[in-house]
């Protein structure tokens, strides 16, 4: 449980990076993707836009707590197993915003993205292990379920 919420600690410090003032002046891209590869833009504003847009899904998956009833272990496990998994999808999904968002336009902008890439894949492990250990408790062993909770 430790490990969780220094992961989530850690998510929320690498996406508050995203509040930062970009200077620069926008300039027009015609970015597109050709065979999958992503087109440069020169454009820091549209670039940023595109980094910082593509860790808001994860942001609002990690401000959505799992409600627990405090009554029922087996539910609580439950609840925070699916929140795992669904902040794991939305890490998933950063990843490949990320990805998207191509080259920077900006001193150290991919360096700043390949930090937020490691720590995101370093939270997504995790959260997959923390999961990966409540979906193996017996819902019908109140001990295990309040030792793991």
């Amino acid at each position: 449980m430790r490990r969780l919420l220094v992961a989530a600690v850690a998510a929320t410090v690498a996406l508050s990076g995203c509040s930062a003032t970009v200077t620069g002046s926008p300039a027009p891209t015609g970015a597109s993707t050709n065979g999958g590869a992503v087109a440069a833009t020169t454009d820091p504003v549209a670039w940023t836009d595109k980094v910082c847009g593509s860790l808001l899904p994860l942001q609002e998956s990690l401000s959505t707590k799992p409600q627990f009833d405090q009554n029922d272990p087996a539910a609580a496990v439950k609840a925070l197993s699916n929140f795992l998994g669904k902040s794991e999808a939305s890490i998933d999904q950063a990843l490949s915003g990320l990805d998207a968002a191509g080259p920077a336009p900006v001193a150290n902008g991919d360096a700043a993205v390949t930090k937020i890439k490691s720590a995101l894949t370093t939270i997504r492990t995790s959260f997959d292990q923390a999961k990966v250990a409540l979906d193996k408790i017996d819902p019908n062993n109140v001990s295990e379920l309040v030792t793991a909770l």
